[in-house]
């Protein structure tokens, strides 16, 4: 799996028809796991592209800091067949980018032949960019892919526990 950490000024577009699927993917929950099954129903290749943050970062703009870190949400794409994760740092320059900038600047450079997000998933300056901004603005150069929520989902997932870095099953 190839896993590089991307500069907004220098984004290598893809060779292969690639699902692109995004999100912090604070954790690898039931939700970010069906973002995954709707990639793969898109294509054979698929790419993460997993906004990171720095604890600074995330007290400030964040609800609440992350679950897993960056080395086991990288195992953990790694172990659920995903090709590649790009990684993007949530730093000052991109907080401030505007939505069609983030769009235009960041996902048109890829060149992916899908992405695939959640329906709360938002991006641009002060998130103000929707799934449904995303699926209007990109539409000229890729299928949008929105998974909806799906809440009470009674699926067996495999969760990661990072205090004692062993798997357990969850229902």
């Amino acid at each position: 799996m190839v896993v590089k950490h991307i500069d907004i000024k220098h984004i290598e577009s893809f060779e292969a028809p690639t699902a692109l699927v995004l999100g912090t993917f604070d954790g690898l929950h039931k939700g970010h796991q069906l973002l995954l099954l709707e990639a793969k129903k898109l294509h054979g290749n698929i790419a993460i592209l997993l906004i990171y943050t720095n604890k600074e970062i995330t007290k400030e703009h964040q609800k609440s800091g992350v679950i897993t870190t960056l080395d086991d949400r990288i195992r953990m794409f790694k172990e659920m067949g995903v090709n590649a994760v790009y990684l993007l740092n949530l730093g000052k320059d991109l907080l401030h980018l505007p939505a069609e900038e983030f769009i235009d600047k960041i996902l048109f450079a890829f060149h992916p032949s899908s992405v695939v997000i959640g329906d709360d998933f938002r991006f641009g300056y002060k998130a103000k960019g929707t799934h449904a901004d995303l699926v209007e603005i990109g539409k000229s150069k890729f299928h949008t892919k929105v998974v909806k929520s799906r809440q009470g989902n009674a699926r067996i997932l495999l969760l990661f526990n990072r205090i004692s870095d062993q798997r357990f099953w969850v229902r």
